[in-house]
């Protein structure tokens, strides 16, 4: 792990999971906590291990959306969803110093469509609330799922991932699936009652439409 990666891992409000400079984390460890605790160190460090680079992670990425036909409404600066403003002071740049990543709730949903498809055993993880890991434990924001304070155990939800930035607020991308019925994904950005917003919406949804419920 570099050091300006483990120095960022310690920011109060960049860092949710500590990493240590210099020493070697699985790619399974630092996934864990990207996914789960929304890791930005973590994050950054998978990208490097894909692609070699940072930069090259990103350019990967935003070939990605071209090729899923969303390049007009997702552009990404960094890997981690944070703006260029965080990540210079660490040396991590991609970009201007105040550029940002443009993402809208359609690509958002869209990528978590795709996800699912190529991956669909990730919800093992990111339906887990807490999780303990090298002595951390890692706190899930989702506040759907088990164990969170809007958790309500008919609406079946159980993934996706949560972020925050001072520009795009409070974002969630939640996923649901009642047995033997279609995938439902709802994303919210800057919403500051995304969980509760979300929770209304699923009720809706499920009571709405018969292919759901």
């Amino acid at each position: 792990m570099s050091r300006s990666l483990a120095n960022m891992s310690r920011h109060h409000s960049l860092g949710s999971y500590v990493l240590k400079a210099n020493k070697t984390y699985t790619v399974r460890n630092l996934y864990k906590a990207s996914l789960i605790a929304s890791s930005n160190s973590a994050t950054i460090a998978l990208g490097q291990w894909v692609s070699g680079t940072n930069n090259k992670f990103i350019k990967k990425m935003n070939a990605q959306v071209k090729a899923w036909g969303i390049s007009s409404q997702a552009h990404f600066v960094s890997s981690s969803g944070l703006e260029n403003s965080d990540l210079y002071p660490y040396y991590i740049r991609y970009g201007s110093r105040y550029d940002y990543n443009r993402v809208s709730a359609k690509a958002l949903a869209v990528i978590a469509s795709n996800l699912l498809r190529l991956y669909p055993s990730i919800i093992n993880d990111a339906k887990l609330y807490r999780y303990r890991q090298s002595g951390q434990t890692l706190k899930n924001t989702n506040e759907l799922l088990a164990g969170g304070l809007r958790y309500n155990a008919a609406l079946h939800v159980d993934g996706l991932k949560t972020g925050y930035t001072p520009l795009a607020g409070n974002c969630l991308v939640s996923t649901s699936q009642l047995p033997n019925k279609n995938r439902v994904i709802i994303v919210s950005l800057h919403d500051r009652f995304n969980a509760y917003d979300q929770s209304r919406m699923y009720k809706m949804i499920y009571k709405t439409f018969p292919e759901f419920k």
